[in-house]
């Protein structure tokens, strides 16, 4: 039995029922292929815009964001914090990731260079905000120039961003 958890272009990833490890298939129910090791609960996998990588989060020691190949290779951690980072979401131009963190006492969203680099806190708030999306250009709503994340509450906010 399979958990469908996101679905990007042509591949669907999941989990399977008692595994930790992320697959991707083919729409037809074939190619079924296994893309982690499963060292770890392995969850919220998102493609990059060009479909040529996967950030996802491992909850290997502590639950952080990681980055890899879309074959599986070239594993990389991007994060590394006491506080939890999960639920990655790419930018509509693949430069940046937004995600969740526990890192201020709090659940906010940050954001970060593809390359793990330039993390901010775009939330700054006392309340709950977590679970980014972002728009993209001509679809829902406009994005300005520097860019919109939305919180789980629906509430949008202008960052910073590239």
């Amino acid at each position: 039995m399979w958990l469908v958890r996101r679905r990007v272009a042509d591949r669907h990833l999941f989990r399977r029922r008692g595994s930790d490890a992320l697959y991707a298939i083919d729409p037809d129910g074939v190619g079924v292929e296994q893309l982690t090791d499963g060292a770890g609960e392995e969850m919220y996998p998102a493609w990059s815009p060009d479909g040529r990588r996967l950030a996802f989060t491992a909850g290997r020691a502590n639950p952080d964001i990681y980055l890899m190949d879309a074959d599986g290779g070239n594993v990389e951690r991007l994060t590394s914090h006491p506080g939890s980072d999960v639920a990655p979401a790419w930018s509509p131009d693949g430069s940046r990731i937004a995600f969740t963190t526990y890192r201020d006492g709090n659940t906010e969203i940050y954001t970060m260079s593809a390359e793990g680099e330039d993390v901010r806190n775009i939330s700054l708030s006392p309340t709950y905000e977590g679970d980014p999306a972002w728009a993209r250009p001509g679809r829902f709503r406009p994005v300005p120039r520097l860019g919109v994340v939305a919180t789980a509450w629906g509430r949008l906010r202008r960052a910073g961003l590239r």
